[in-house]
């Protein structure tokens, strides 16, 4: 699953994300999903100013592009709010939607490919479900 910074690297065709990442996802050598909260978050950064992206998007046209490059998104449904609970808090990063993207990649059995260090900082029994870049 590719978290939201990972997918909007991707769109930005920034240098952050890795060449082989880049490229594994443009030639779809495996399969990726996305959560549907990515979304959400892509469209709040975006309408708030806090990402520029160089096309405009609607919400139409962003699952299209996603759907084009063959990542799936995938519903969040309530069995994957379970997995909260789980997960330690940390007061300085208690980002809502990353922990929820989190714990639906870990419902799903997906490792969540992610730019954010801040996942590293989850034990070991968590980390198998991160691929940081």
């Amino acid at each position: 699953m590719l978290d939201t910074n990972t997918v909007l690297f991707y769109l930005k065709d920034s240098p952050r994300l890795p060449k082989n990442i880049k490229e594994d996802i443009s030639y779809s050598y495996s399969n990726y999903f996305v959560s549907v909260l990515s979304i959400i978050e892509i469209v709040n950064k975006t309408q708030s100013g806090r990402v520029l992206l160089t096309k405009r998007l609607t919400v139409d046209k962003l699952v299209s592009e996603l759907k084009n490059l063959g990542i799936e998104v995938l519903p969040y449904k309530t069995s994957d709010l379970f997995g909260l609970f789980d997960l330690p808090y940390f007061r300085d990063h208690s980002d809502p939607m990353d922990r929820a993207i989190f714990s639906h990649a870990i419902a799903q059995h997906c490792i969540l490919i992610t730019t954010d260090k801040e996942f590293q900082r989850y034990d070991k029994n968590l980390q198998k479900y991160l691929f940081p870049i």
